[in-house]
């Protein structure tokens, strides 16, 4: 795949500018072409030269490593600019210098951007040797030895460059830099050359007291001047070497960092350094600073960082060169909802002295969501077995089930396949994310109950052991509608069913019993009937004898005979438990016998009679 990179927009680029740039990406997109686009998304640092009309942006976006320098030209409406020698922006965005020109050292007032310097005037003590403004738009200048009022801290008039004493200071030698710090309200000085008599300290402007700072860190045996600083924020300064060509980092403890570049990599000297008071404004996703995915539904939010809203009297936000709304109540935060389509965004903030500063672009590509239905839109299972459940195709996906103590959707885990077996009740729903890396859940989440598994019970109109030659005996349930399936089971004249021991034959034969609820649930029950042999003749003999109770607890009575009777008790296996005589003019009582079905079996020559009982 081809890549193609855009160099650079600057900050004031026109709305044609990005429209030209929106319109070739939508095209490079359309070709299949991938695009990187390096936008300036944070502040450049400017350099003066001490000695001549050159300046330099320095590209800060690789952590101050000073590898992309561009090269440009001050001029002055009164002469040639012979050097720069302090320059600050005020809390209101605007660029103050003090260069040599052929009157003296002199505040102007720069346009970075053609270079132009409009001239203030002459300052009113000669020897200035750095400037910085404080958070309130006093700008403050320090002399050197060389001035008639050497080593002083000054406040400057920026309307006419004229100049008040504030405090002597006294420390060190030659080479003044001052740089105040808004993140504390202190200003810091450094002076002297040479590790010997090289010092650092910050003043407090309320009192004007001053306390001294001890160097530390690999860079302060290294370090001999400071001769140009600007703040970098979080509590740390960006300072220039003259004597050695080098750049600093050392914050307000004192600390020095290691050189940000090398000896001999610039062929000038600095005595200005300076961060333009740009807006930045940061995305609100983490895969790149300036060139954001987002999705269909999802909130664009832009934030201006590091950046002192004091001055400010409003914001305006647009999104494709078009004056936009801002959903966030505040206006340093920007919201916005988008549709599919290519945005950009960027600020402008009107400040409180009538000028206007403009921040970086933001750039997105907004993508649609994928469409999620779920089949079918209600289901239902019967207690333990479960029901499918089928999403879109394409793209990845998530099954979910809401939870309700949280409130929320749980995510099903190893649920992500298309379809799902729902095996628990509950409200189901399905995410799809696409290549785009959107994702989106079904509008109608599904709805899936357990139904319970029906009660039945199956009964026999004879539940004693059955004769071969037996009539048909009938099999019902409860509730009606059962289907029976089992050895023996016919169809009566009425539709129902009946046990036909002739059909099933000697042996237990189990019955089942199959009830379907409306639900389609099935419920389940069975008996064994039994079948035996018996004498082919119809015996008087055995047609009283009953068992009371049946069933019973192992002890029982023997009732109905007309004669004694030598009796056999087997179990369900066969295997005799008992045998003795009843006798016919008294009731005989059996007991000791554990749980289970048995026989009661009477025989004598003509022939045989089995009864089923059960201990319970």
């Amino acid at each position: 795949m081809l890549s193609i990179t855009i160099f650079k927009i600057p900050l004031n680029s026109s709305n044609k500018d990005f429209k030209f740039l929106i319109k070739m990406k939508q095209l490079f997109i359309i070709l299949g072409l991938s695009i990187s686009i390096n936008f300036n998304a944070q502040t450049d640092l400017f350099a003066f030269n001490k000695n001549s009309e050159f300046f330099y942006k320095i590209d800060t976006n690789s952590q101050y490593n000073f590898l992309n320098v561009i090269t440009d030209t001050l001029f002055s409406s009164i002469g040639n600019v012979s050097g720069v020698l302090g320059a600050d922006t005020d809390p209101c965005g605007n660029v103050f210098l003090v260069y040599k020109s052929i009157q003296g050292r002199n505040l102007a007032k720069a346009d970075l951007n053609s270079g132009i310097l409009t001239d203030i005037g002459t300052l009113s003590v000669d020897g200035v040797a750095n400037i910085s403004f404080d958070n309130n738009g006093t700008l403050y200048a320090v002399t050197g030895d060389g001035s008639t009022i050497g080593e002083t801290l000054f406040t400057v008039d920026t309307s006419n460059a004229s100049m008040n004493q504030v405090l002597t200071l006294g420390n060190g030698l030659d080479g003044e830099s001052i740089e105040y710090n808004p993140d504390d309200n202190y200003m810091y000085h450094w002076s002297g050359w040479g590790s010997s008599n090289f010092i650092m300290e910050k003043i407090n402007l309320s009192n004007l007291s001053i306390t001294p700072i001890t160097f530390g860190g690999p860079g302060s045996t290294i370090i001999e001047n400071v001769g140009a600083s600007t703040y970098a924020g979080n509590g740390k300064f960006i300072v220039y070497d003259i004597s050695q060509g080098l750049h600093f980092m050392i914050d307000t403890s004192g600390y020095v960092s290691n050189p940000l570049d090398a000896v001999g990599q610039y062929n000038y000297s600095i005595k200005g350094l300076m961060f333009p008071k740009n807006i930045h404004i940061n995305t609100n996703s983490q895969l790149n600073p300036s060139h954001d995915t987002i999705c269909f539904n999802d909130t664009i939010t832009a934030t201006i960082s590091n950046f002192d809203t004091i001055a400010v009297s409003s914001f305006q936000w647009y999104v494709n060169g078009s004056l936009a709304s801002n959903l966030s109540s505040n206006p340093a935060v920007f919201q916005y909802i988008p549709t599919v389509g290519y945005y950009y965004i960027h600020c402008i903030a009107n400040m409180a002295c009538s000028n206007q500063l403009s921040s970086n672009t933001l750039f997105y590509t907004v993508h649609n969501i994928p469409n999620v239905n779920i089949n079918p839109s209600a289901a239902s299972f019967c207690s333990g077995d479960s029901v499918i459940l089928n999403g879109s195709p394409g793209g990845s996906s998530q099954w979910f089930i809401f939870n309700q103590s949280s409130q929320d959707y749980d995510s099903i885990i190893g649920a992500v396949s298309n379809s799902y077996y729902a095996s628990s009740p509950g409200i189901y729903n399905m995410q799809k994310t696409n290549q785009n890396g959107c994702s989106a859940l079904s509008a109608n989440p599904v709805t899936v109950t357990e139904n319970s598994i029906p009660s039945v019970a199956i009964s026999a109109s004879i539940t004693d052991t059955l004769c071969v030659y037996d009539a048909a005996c009938s099999i019902t349930s409860n509730p009606n509608g059962a289907t029976f399936t089992g050895n023996g089971i016919t169809i009566n004249s009425s539709g129902g069913a009946n046990f036909d021991p002739s059909v099933a034959g000697m042996g237990s034969h189990v019955i089942v019993a199959s009830y379907t609820d409306s639900n389609g649930c099935v419920g389940l029950d069975s008996l064994t009937m039994y079948v035996d042999g018996c004498a082919s003749i119809n015996s008087t003999h055995f047609s009283g004898i009953r068992i009371v109770p049946n069933p019973n607890n192992g002890a029982f009575i023997i009732k109905g005979l007309k004669e004694d009777l030598f009796f056999i008790i087997n179990n369900i296996q066969g295997k005799k438990i008992q045998s003795g005589v009843a006798n016919k003019t008294t009731e005989t009582n059996i007991s000791g016998l554990n749980k289970g079905i048995y026989f009661l079996i009477f025989e004598n020559d003509i022939g045989k009679k089995s009864i089923r009982f059960t201990v319970e």
